[in-house]
């Protein structure tokens, strides 16, 4: 995601929960069968530091920690262009 002012608030940081949901839902989308979707019922982060606009772009790695027959678990790691952890979740 471009680490640009369209999706800064009010405080001048970044807003990623869009970029973070994106990834767990793609994540999560890999250990369904076919015909299946989903949903994310609960999306929590954490930051480490603020996301502030910048060149660059946002990347978003989303890894599946546990999947079972009604839920799958994801962890998502948030980097801004230095490649420094910006929130994880």
């Amino acid at each position: 995601m471009p680490a640009t002012r369209w999706s800064s608030i009010a405080t001048g940081e970044l807003e990623v929960s869009m970029l973070a949901e994106t990834a767990v839902t793609g994540v999560a989308m890999t250990t369904l069968t076919p015909g299946l979707d989903v949903e994310p019922v609960s999306l929590a982060l954490n930051y480490f530091r603020p996301t502030r606009p910048q060149a660059g772009n946002l990347l978003a790695r989303a890894r599946v920690v546990d999947a079972r027959r009604l839920f799958v678990f994801v962890e998502t790691e948030i980097e801004d262009p230095a490649f420094r952890a910006s929130s994880g979740g």
